[in-house]
């Protein structure tokens, strides 16, 4: 015997797109650190961080989230 089967169908909603202006930027962290404590070692540091801010900063779809 066959049952009788109500079948409702939900079509599926469109996505919203943001415009390529409002596109969301990755964000994006930097991970600097050097091996000792001396005074070389710490300007390769401020090198490192200056590096990595620049180079993230550069890119217009990505957002600096930090440097740690």
């Amino acid at each position: 015997m066959e049952s009788s089967r109500n079948v409702t169908v939900i079509p599926a909603r469109p996505r919203r797109t943001r415009e390529v202006s409002e596109k969301q930027k990755l964000r994006v962290a930097a991970y600097c650190r050097v091996s000792t404590d001396s005074d070389e070692q710490a300007t390769s540091y401020e090198v490192q961080i200056e590096h990595y801010t620049s180079y993230i900063q550069a890119n217009p779809e990505w957002k600096l989230a930090g440097v740690e």
